[in-house]
């Protein structure tokens, strides 16, 4: 079978040289009248194959290219890895931060169950604690409960205020403090074991 393809081959660039002589003899006719001579076709398809043969060795370099080509193609592999490497991380990136849920309580979740509710809640990474619209002695409640503190009301019409907190996970309890003293009504301190409202 290869040689059939060789066979192929070979008449295929015989009948081109053979093209090539016919009009190369016809260009000349026009320019003289001398008896043109047909050369000999074995002769030359020997000296076709001659320079075939020295042109192929000359490509002897060729498993240099294919390393060369196959370094390429590795290269471009590992590019395109890293681009699908790095969107999937931002694709996860930003799910992730979708998936970040607070823990929203409000004024009804107290009135179930307000003796177990301080025990259970606590903020964490993904889970911001968040008091909407809850009375402050709820809150502290929550917030003396988690940091082994009591809490100590001097002005009791500050027991009943409204509020809005976002506590985080990590955060201290002096930030806390910090964020309920913004409001002019009330004065939140902590003395010792006692967050104390004034």
């Amino acid at each position: 079978m290869e040689n059939n393809r060789t066979n192929g081959t070979l008449s295929d660039h015989s009948e081109l040289y053979d093209m090539a002589v016919e009009t190369r003899q016809a260009m000349a006719f026009d320019r003289s009248d001398a008896d043109i001579q047909m050369p000999d076709v074995d002769i030359e398809w020997q000296r076709l194959c001659e320079c075939r043969k020295q042109n192929t060795s000359k490509t002897a370099v060729a498993p240099q290219h294919r390393l060369r080509n196959i370094a390429a193609v590795l290269v471009v592999a590992v590019l395109f890895s890293g681009v699908v490497f790095a969107a999937y991380r931002s694709f996860s990136a930003s799910k992730t931060k979708a998936e970040v849920q607070p823990f929203v309580i409000t004024s009804a979740y107290f009135k179930e169950a307000k003796e177990t509710i301080a025990e259970n809640i606590v903020p964490t990474k993904d889970n911001p604690v968040i008091f909407n619209n809850v009375e402050l002695q709820d809150i502290l409640q929550v917030v003396g409960e988690a940091f082994g503190k009591r809490v100590d009301f001097r002005n009791d019409s500050a027991r009943t205020l409204r509020f809005y907190l976002q506590w985080e996970d990590g955060q201290p309890l002096s930030a806390i403090v910090d964020k309920l003293n913004h409001f002019c009504k009330v004065r939140v301190s902590v003395e010792g074991d006692t967050i104390v409202v004034e």
